[in-house]
């Protein structure tokens, strides 16, 4: 809701400032729109207040910490606040989706605690403790330091919904093992079949689903990515493309709105924390749908 002259809680006043609750979402719109906006957040037990001007200058301002919040370095953080400035139309949605990035261009007495605040709780948890599952080498610790960071920046990311257009048994023996492991609680499988899998995805009001390019359908990836992305349950869906395309080949599916594809070979174990970059907003091989 729109209101004129509203007084800002530090006094100035605001024309047209639309108040979007905990809508990030609309909140988001608003900034690439140009338009004055005030947004209620909460992140990791964090609670910030965030605004967009009409001169594009981005504010997140610390409230308050709860008991079970991210330690920040600084105890003195709550009032502290960073700003930045964007160009109209290329909001960064990450700084209001996630916990601490996009700060690369911001300034403020908030910008250095919120960083440093997030890599110290990422070095005390102990990586083996909380997945047992994974492999012990290079690759699982890879896996499980980026679901760690994930999870920080984007609570209960691992409760997310994600769909695999997949049939092989041994493939899905493969993918439901290592999700699992790193820690993700809702994975289903659907045909590799477009239909099935729009079907499933709306359904299930999946977070992600992950689709072969060429499905063995009339159907293929890209008419499924614009279908997805044309149904107002699922746009904001996120995709991942597995693809055995040159780069330039991949780009129709891009356009219509992949969040990140994943060249082939792979392996299936560096697929979850790919997922999770995805699903948190740290990556992005093309913007959202708006």
């Amino acid at each position: 809701m729109a209101e004129k002259g509203t007084e800002d809680e530090n006094g100035p006043q605001l024309n047209d400032l639309l108040h979007c609750a905990g809508d990030r979402v609309m909140f988001i719109k608003a900034a690439n729109a140009g338009l004055p906006a005030l947004l209620w957040m909460e992140n990791s037990g964090l609670f910030f207040r965030c605004e967009v001007t009409d001169n594009c200058i981005f504010t997140k301002k610390l409230l308050n910490v709860s008991s079970g919040g991210v330690k920040l370095t600084d105890d003195s953080c709550s009032g502290k606040s960073l700003s930045c400035r964007y160009e109209k139309g290329h909001f960064n949605a990450a700084l209001v989706e996630t916990l601490a990035e996009g700060l690369e261009n911001c300034q403020g007495p908030l910008a250095g605690p919120l960083r440093a605040g997030l890599k110290a709780v990422i070095k005390q948890e102990s990586i083996g403790k909380r997945f047992p599952y994974l492999p012990s080498g290079k690759e699982g610790r890879h896996v499980a330091a980026v679901i760690e960071k994930a999870v920080l920046l984007s609570p209960g990311l691992l409760n997310k919904k994600i769909i695999i257009a997949e049939q092989d048994s041994w493939l899905t023996w493969g993918y439901d093992y290592f999700f699992r492991a790193a820690g993700f609680n809702n994975i289903s499988f659907s045909p590799e079949e477009c239909e099935e899998t729009l079907k499933m995805a709306l359904e299930l009001q999946a977070g992600l689903v992950i689709a072969r390019m060429f499905m063995p359908t009339r159907a293929g990836g890209v008419e499924f990515c614009r279908r997805l992305r044309g149904h107002p349950e699922t746009r904001h869906c996120k995709i991942i493309m597995c693809t055995g395309c040159q780069l330039a080949e991949c780009q129709e599916a891009l356009d219509c709105g992949v969040s990140a594809y994943l060249p082939k070979p792979f392996e299936i174990i560096r697929i979850p924390a790919l997922a999770a970059e995805v699903l948190c907003g740290s990556r992005y091989d093309y913007p959202p749908a708006e």
